[in-house]
């Protein structure tokens, strides 16, 4: 049974045969929702759970997911005109920066993503946006992606487009069922070129995509 507080097992909808998607999120009486958790880091800004309860609740969700480690990647969307390889020196420099803070539980280096974000790669919107074109369908899976966490990066047009006015940027990647109960076991987040190239924005887009924020 997972113990994890921190990434929030988001629950997408009711569970659909083997190999198919879903689309509206549902609510479930066997998977936690997240939890507000009460710290006092840092002093100011937003509310990030500190290392000592997060490394153990990423760790238990880890595990609940059938990964070995923590890992992401970044999609850097070509739209944007960025280079990559810039662009994933940036993002290692800020899980450098959080593991020197004492979150060990990243362990690995972030690397490039096999593909694109569901919403880009299938030119799809975010459920809470429906009115504005079709929503993404999260594929259901048994192994899920070696990457816990996807951070894209894409135009302001495409993040329009995606969320409309949502101030939370962040969507369903992959789920995993457990009889009628299915839950998010893979994130993304998206963001601008100019919000990434800004370090405590960047600092702040992998907490949040990591279900650090208390809220």
């Amino acid at each position: 049974m997972r113990v994890a507080l921190i990434l929030a097992v988001v629950v997408v909808g009711a569970c659909a045969p083997s190999g198919s998607s879903l689309q509206t999120p549902l609510p479930s009486q066997s998977t936690p929702s997240r939890t507000a958790i009460p710290t006092t880091t840092p002093p100011a800004g937003p509310t990030v759970v500190p290392p000592a309860i997060a490394n153990p609740g990423l760790a238990d969700f880890v595990r609940y997911t059938g990964r070995s480690d923590l890992r992401i990647c970044l999609h850097v969307d070509p739209a944007t005109g960025s280079d990559k390889v810039q662009m994933l020196a940036l993002l290692s420099s800020t899980v450098d920066a959080l593991r020197l803070k004492g979150y060990s539980v990243i362990s690995a280096p972030p690397a490039e993503c096999s593909q694109p974000t569901l919403f880009l790669r299938t030119n799809t919107v975010h459920p809470k946006n429906s009115g504005q074109g079709p929503v993404g369908t999260v594929p259901i899976v048994t192994t899920p992606d070696a990457f816990l966490l996807h951070v894209a990066v894409t135009t302001d047009s495409q993040l329009t487009r995606i969320f409309g006015g949502l101030s939370m940027r962040r969507g369903a990647e992959e789920a995993a069922c457990a009889g009628h109960d299915c839950a998010e076991i893979t994130s993304a987040i998206y963001t601008s070129v100019a919000d990434f190239q800004d370090g405590v924005r960047r600092e702040l887009l992998v907490v949040t995509g990591l279900g650090l924020l208390a809220q």
